[in-house]
């Protein structure tokens, strides 16, 4: 019987450096194919009188080893995991992973002081009403994640001004792999220029800062939103056929708050299947594919600015409605449609965006 044996051969991860800070945590690993079985130890190359080839970690024994694994992941493949929390002192040292059966495989690990993060990478400004989006590459990180992104900023136009600061968490993707980012600023002038400055921040410390960029925010716009579409599945929208709770989502207010709420609606005549409004003075109107308004809006009904819902009452049964939302700020009103039509029977209503 002839029984081949496999020197120890290392395998990977093909990583020479690694890098962390004083008191915090770093993992080695390395992965030997090997036939019989290798016996794996790891030698922290600290020569002295006593070691003078290294000395051979052994958990519990030796400060800063916090845990050392070998695991067999196929028939002639093995890993061994060293975890472990260096000082000051082990800067510069080399971490020898040794694999023996008895021939010798051996690869090595520098480990290092980790740096701060770079310049953070700033690839697109996109300014909002009241706000700005700032989309960022992950800076070259001196060996450490990403805690956090540190954001400065100030008005362009009032030099003396003390800058405001946000913090915001650095995002792990479920790998543990950083990603790049999107950081946001809320609730800034609208119209206005500002100046920002973005570091980053690791355990080794804060990085260089980027900047000053500068952006201005946009003017005054009115506000966005949408009439929510009633499920056409579900009886959630009438409670009966004669009553109805219209409601709607505020996508923006504009970049200034929502300071009046209106609401009114008429009853329709279908003529065709589609429906185009053209609406003209005295809220009198008329389609000119599908539906003619019969009779007159109703007076609008003053909703507060913090409700988006309104309920209809006294409605007919088996009638449209064309139902008109206005919210306003300081930019002016907006509206949003939608058709309305009641059952004979109380329950569903269809409704429908214009």
């Amino acid at each position: 019987m002839i029984v081949l044996l496999v020197q120890p051969v290392f395998i990977g991860p093909n990583i020479q450096v690694v890098s962390t800070v004083p008191n915090h945590r770093v993992v080695m690993r390395c992965q030997f194919e090997s036939y019989p079985p290798p016996e794996i130890h790891w030698i922290k190359m600290s020569r002295t009188v006593h070691d003078p080839e290294g000395r051979v970690l052994a958990v519990d024994v030796d400060t800063g080893v916090n845990d050392i694994t070998t695991k067999q992941l196929s028939s002639i493949l093995f890993e061994s995991v060293l975890s472990y929390t260096p000082t000051e002192r082990d800067f510069g040292l080399s971490f020898e992973c040794r694999a023996s059966n008895p021939r010798v495989g051996r690869h090595s690990f520098t480990l290092q002081r980790a740096e701060p993060p770079k310049k953070v990478q700033v690839t697109e400004v996109k300014p909002l009403t009241n706000g700005v989006e700032i989309f960022v590459q992950n800076p070259e990180t001196g060996g450490l994640p990403i805690l956090e992104y540190t954001l400065k900023y100030n008005s362009a136009e009032k030099s003396d001004e003390q800058p405001q600061t946000i913090t915001i968490p650095a995002q792990i993707s479920p790998d543990n792999a950083q990603q790049n980012q999107v950081l946001k600023i809320d609730k800034i002038k609208p119209s206005t220029s500002y100046r920002l400055t973005i570091t980053a921040k690791s355990r080794a410390g804060v990085g260089q800062p980027n900047g000053p960029i500068t952006f201005r925010t946009l003017d005054r716009q009115v506000p966005d939103f949408k009439i929510v579409k009633a499920d056409e599945n579900k009886n959630e929208t009438c409670s009966n056929d004669r009553t109805c709770v219209v409601q709607w989502a505020i996508e923006s207010d504009g970049g200034a708050p929502i300071i009046r709420s209106e609401i009114f609606y008429a009853k329709v005549i279908q003529t065709r299947k589609h429906l185009n409004l053209i609406f003209i003075k005295n809220f009198q109107a008329k389609s000119d594919k599908g539906f003619d308004i019969d009779g007159s809006f109703s007076t609008p009904a003053l909703v507060d600015a913090s409700v988006s819902e309104y309920e209809l009452t006294n409605l007919k049964p088996a009638t449209s409605y064309i139902v008109v939302v206005k919210l306003f700020n300081e930019a002016g009103p907006n509206e949003q449609k939608a058709r309305i039509t009641t059952l004979k029977d109380s329950g569903m209503i269809y409704q429908s965006k214009i």
